[in-house]
């Protein structure tokens, strides 16, 4: 088991290594969408409404582990910029849904086509084979972080 080598460091976890190519990937995004004008955290939202759909301010502030007044800025911005819509909930007249414009999606997917660029270059010295292994190892990891997550009572609004 990984956690009984005493010997190991912090440069030797999953976690650390996942970090340095998440910090890598996210700067070489950045740097292909830098004239689409928007912070990573708000492409990052951007991202998130096109993945979860419709949302309210608190459940992607939850999800983004922001807290309000951020995240509310960073809706004012993208507002103004025509990117999201913000619609009363049928239900519940209380509830503000924040929802991706038709200009928003168009980002959205703008960034999409070149996260996956960015994603070839990463991979670039991998088969197909191992690539194929990779997700499917990263996906096993991902469902048991989700369990951990559930077990432990924490909620990210996925």
């Amino acid at each position: 088991m990984l956690t009984k080598n005493i010997t190991a460091t912090f440069t030797q976890t999953s976690g650390y290594i996942m970090r340095c190519i998440l910090q890598a990937g996210t700067h070489l995004l950045h740097e292909r969408i830098h004239e689409l004008e928007l912070t990573q955290t708000q492409w990052l939202t951007m991202v998130r409404l096109t993945i979860h759909g419709e949302s309210t301010a608190a459940q992607l502030a939850r999800g983004m582990m922001l807290d309000a007044a951020t995240m509310m800025r960073i809706l004012k911005y993208l507002e103004a910029r025509g990117f999201i819509i913000r619609l009363r909930s049928k239900t519940d007249r209380r509830i503000i849904n924040i929802t991706l414009s038709t200009a928003g999606r168009s980002i959205a997917r703008i960034i999409e086509r070149e996260a996956f660029a960015m994603q070839e270059q990463l991979f670039t010295d991998l088969s197909a084979a191992e690539l194929a292994q990779l997700f499917a190892l990263l996906t096993r990891v991902q469902a048991n972080s989700e369990a951990l997550l559930l077990a432990s009572n924490i909620s990210l609004d996925r």
